[in-house]
This record gives structure tokens, sequence and C-alpha cells, in this order.
């Protein structure tokens, strides 16, 4: 315990181990093995504790960091702390009662390592390629504000020539490791990399790049845009799947990625529940930008859905919500996406793309804010093109994304009022094939059928898309579907009638 007060007063510096043993040991003389034992056990405590806020960073050669957000405080013997959770201990030293020290371990992030790409050691070219890689990457899932990120000096300098994956896990105190390869073949290259849960020693995304060799650094570019785009959604992924297996816990990670399952569910139970966890993970950290960002989304959520009476006051009470997370954090590119939908909602379409753009500038592999950029591109009725490459963009940075359906569906809007029938009926049932349960999928499809001039297909769309909301009518239409003119509005609603729609 004196070693965790001593790296909590370091505040965030490198501990060696001679400073260790002069301050927890009064200088007396200790072999490695006691260090390692105490460390190993510091590690053992912030996985024991279920709070995961904490861990240990191990900078080879150097000495030891703490990671994570902590506050240390002296009590009196008897004093009871006041937040929530916290490790409390004693000691005594010469027979003297020693203060009560708290720790409180306030927040918790998944933890992720990339270690060096492997790479033939005869090609230098391949070898500052690899390297390249590996740093762009580090500095890429850096931008997220929802993982922990290994420097590249730890990563680098670790020796893992004879340790297995779970010990570089253990080093690092890090749940998940990105390993690749690089390698020639012929006129081509081809970068394989892997995702690994190292606990479970598990692999739970890979991909593999293979581009024909030329403008390196442009390749580069290309290459990392894709990988980082794709490795944050399937972390918090994995994230949500564990937690589905963990007892009920008030630790604040748990409550928000819990949350952030039910929200990407999108059932209106599902949108309760996480409203209900993300209040209950703000009471443990009020002004947490990501846990308000997602809490706006849920508010919105209702809107859509069309579950609330007044919509002008959830979306006042989305827009406080959004407006506090981008105050708490101006740095959270989610924030600023968050803002941006919200104004979208409020009607002012300039500003809410000058968000998107905010967040993008922030975090450039943000597929969210791509895919809404696209959105509010496609409903603006503007450049056709552009909100199709936005749409596109997203698509390729988080492939596997639970949003896919939308940006899909942006496509489908744009090609729709650009007068490209077979494409936007080619796009709605991509859309409405990821998220069948989504009735106004089914409208879409029925509306870019009917403007492709298949009625019968259309008709069917529409049928199905009533019989899962009846009363789906035109003002639940243009909450769903924010036309900046009214002409696109019009076109589309008339589409609808030509397929069945009774909602005027």
């Amino acid at each position: 315990m004196q070693v965790l007060v001593a790296f909590a007063a370091a505040n965030n510096r490198v501990l060696s181990r001679d400073a260790l043993i002069a301050r927890c040991w009064d200088g007396r003389i200790v072999g490695d093995d006691a260090i390692n034992r105490v460390i190993g056990r510091l590690r053992k405590l912030a996985l024991d504790e279920g709070s995961n806020s904490f861990s240990i960073e191990t900078i080879n050669k150097v000495g030891y960091r703490l990671i994570g957000e902590t506050d240390l405080a002296l009590l009196q013997p008897g004093q009871n702390p006041t937040s929530t959770p916290a490790i409390t201990y004693g000691a005594e030293t010469s027979g003297m009662p020693q203060p009560v020290h708290e720790i409180r371990m306030v927040s918790y992030k998944p933890g992720i390592a990339v270690l060096p790409f492997g790479h033939p050691p005869d090609d230098i070219e391949q070898v500052y390629f690899a390297e390249g890689m590996a740093e762009d990457i580090i500095a890429g899932l850096a931008r997220s504000r929802l993982l922990r990120v290994m420097s590249r000096l730890s990563s680098f300098s670790h020796d893992m020539s004879s340790a297995g994956l779970t010990r570089v896990c253990a080093d690092f105190n890090v749940r998940y490791l990105v390993r690749g390869q690089v390698r020639r073949l012929g006129a081509a290259l081809r970068l394989s990399i892997d995702l690994i849960d190292g606990d479970n020693d598990e692999t739970i995304w890979s991909g593999r790049y293979d581009r024909p060799i030329g403008d390196l650094f442009a390749l580069q570019v290309e290459i990392t845009g894709g990988i980082v785009g794709a490795i944050e959604p399937a972390v918090l992924g994995h994230e949500q799947y564990l937690v589905q297996g963990r007892p009920q816990s008030v630790a604040y990670w748990d409550l928000f990625i819990r949350a952030r399952h039910h929200f990407w569910r999108g059932s209106i139970p599902d949108f309760r529940e996480a409203t209900a966890l993300l209040h209950q993970a703000l009471a443990l950290k009020p002004e947490d930008s990501s846990a308000l960002a997602l809490l706006a989304m849920t508010e919105l959520s209702k809107v859509w859905t069309g579950t609330c009476k007044d919509v002008g006051e959830r979306i006042g009470k989305a827009h406080g919500y959004a407006v506090r997370a981008v105050v708490a954090d101006n740095r959270d590119a989610a924030a600023h996406h968050a803002l941006g939908i919200v104004l979208a909602q409020l009607g002012e379409h300039d500003q809410a793309i000058a968000e998107q753009r905010c967040a993008l500038q922030l975090n450039p592999f943000n597929a969210q804010a791509q895919g809404e950029t696209a959105r509010l591109l496609a409903f603006g009725g503007g450049d056709t093109e552009e909100a199709l490459a936005f749409s596109d963009a997203a698509l390729a940075a988080s492939p596997t994304d639970p949003h896919d359906w939308l940006w899909l569906r942006s496509k489908a809007i744009a090609c729709f009022i650009a007068g490209r029938g077979a494409e936007a009926v080619e796009h709605a049932r991509s859309a409405c094939a990821r998220r069948p349960d989504y009735f106004f999928l089914h409208f879409l499809v029925a509306a870019c059928c009917a403007a492709a001039g298949d009625i019968g297909a259309a008709r069917a769309a529409c049928a199905q898309g009533q019989a899962m909301h009846p009363d789906y009518n035109i003002k639940g239409l243009k909450l769903g579907h924010p036309f900046v003119r009214r002409q696109d509005l019009d076109n589309f609603a008339d589409a609808l009638n030509a397929a069945g729609w009774t909602g005027e």
C-alpha cells in the first residue's frame, strides 16, 4: 500500500526501483523479487477490485508509473470516505498507528498496446514502413477518449523476445494488443494485423491489406485510417460482450459500457435502460464528456422513435447534455459529434456541419462524424457526390460499425434527391437488411422503389412499414427526415403516397 501511495503522489511521473526502495523500504536492501512481488500484487489488486481504474506501467530499464485518475487523501482513523469506490488501508510502524489513506478509483478505460510490427530485416524500406504504421496507429488510437493507449516509448522498448502475449499484457497492464506483420509479395505489399484479447489469448478482430507498392506514405495514411477506425469499435464491442457475463456492478466503466450496449440495441426499452445507466454513471463522474454525449443521444432517440410527448423539451434536454459534454472536454470529438446532431434537430444545419467538421479535426478517424456529415449533406440536397464520399469514408473507416445502416441510408437519400432511382433502391435495401427492425427503413425502401417506378415492390415495403408502425404520420416523417429544402420533403412524401402510405 505504501508503494501505491508513492505512485499516486508521484502524479504520473516515473519512479525508479531505487526511488521506491528509498521511499517505501527506508533504503533497506531489497532484491528485485520483492519489488516484482509488490508490482504484481498491485496489478492483481486493480483487477480484483473490479474497477480496473488504475494500472502500473513498466518503463523498460527506467522504472514504473501509475496510469489512471486518482485522488489521494489522508483521512483520520475512523473517518468515512466521502466518495466511492475506494480502497482504504492502514499500517503500523514502530508500534505507532498511522493515518488511514484512501485512494479513490474514479475511472477506467480498456488498455491497449500496439506492438512493433514484424518485417523482413533486410528490406530497409519495409522497416521504415512497419515502424511508421505502428506509430501512426498509436497516434490515431490515442485520439479516442474511450481507450488507454500505451505510449510508443513503452511499447517499442519492451523486450518481447521471450515473453508470451499474456506476459506482455501483464507487464503493460492492458487487456488488448495490436500485432502486425509487413511482407512484400512481388510488386505488392501485404499488411496482416490482429487485435488480441490477451487475457483470453483470443483474436477478436483481424485484417489484411494488400496494396501495390507505390507511394508508401500515401499507403500508410490510407491503411492507418482503416485500422484505427476498426479497432476502437472492435474493442468497445468486445467490452460490451464481456460486461454481459459479469455480475452487475456500480463501477463507472461497467455502467457506461452497459449503457452503450443498450443504446446500440436500439429498442425503446433499451433506450430507457441506457438512460438510467448513464445517470448512474454520471453520479460517479458528473462531468464526464463521454457519458454526457451518449446521454444526449439517448434523449434524441426518444424523439426519433416518437415516444415523447413534448419534442421541444426533449431536444432541449439533449442540447443541454451535449453542451455540457463539450464544456467538460472541448477536445472530445464525440462531444462535438453529439452537439452537431442536436443542432441538426434544432434546424441549425450549417452549425451542425461545423460541429462535425470540428469533430473530424480532433479525430480524423471518427467514423460517426464522417457518417453524420454525410447525412447532413444528403438531407441538405447539395453536393450528392460529397455526401456519398463521406458515407463511403465512414463505411471504410469502420466496416463492422453498428451505425453502418445509417450511412447506407444517407447514400439512399442522396441518390433519391439526385434522381438516381436504381442506386437509391440498392442503398435503401442494404440499410434495411442491416436493421430490418427499424420501421422507417422499410418506408425508405418504399419511397425509393416508387421513385424508381417499381410500384409493386414499393407497396410491399410500405405495407411492412405500416404493419410495424401504423400511426407513422407526416410529423414523424419530418422529424426523422430533416430535409432542408421543402421540395425534397414533398417529393419523398409523394413517393410514399404512391407506395400506399396513408400517414398524411
